[in-house]
């Protein structure tokens, strides 16, 4: 793995845990291997729902952030990560 794509699972796992819409993503239903790629990939998918429902921002900004980040997903396929968290998952894609 690239960078500490171990410490971002566990912080992505955190996240699917504690996110305050959370519902129970990583329950003891999913295999104990697959949590952290499913809470990352929660993360990703949390994230851009987060950016999509930001009330306070107008439609445009909205759309702006939104194309951000799927050029940041764009960006980590081809291996260019910004942070740890798009290390862990290009890595789970990868798989």
């Amino acid at each position: 793995m690239r960078n500490d794509s171990e410490s971002a699972y566990k912080s992505a796992e955190k996240f699917a845990r504690e996110h305050y819409e959370n519902f129970p993503v990583i329950s003891f239903l999913v295999k104990k291997e697959l949590r952290k790629h499913v809470a990352v990939i929660y993360w990703f998918a949390r994230t851009a729902d987060d950016i999509a429902d930001e009330t306070n921002l107008p439609d445009e900004d909205k759309i702006i952030n939104l194309n951000h980040f799927e050029g940041r997903l764009t960006s980590l396929l081809n291996g260019n990560f910004e942070n740890d968290y798009e290390a862990a998952l290009c890595n789970t894609i990868m798989l």
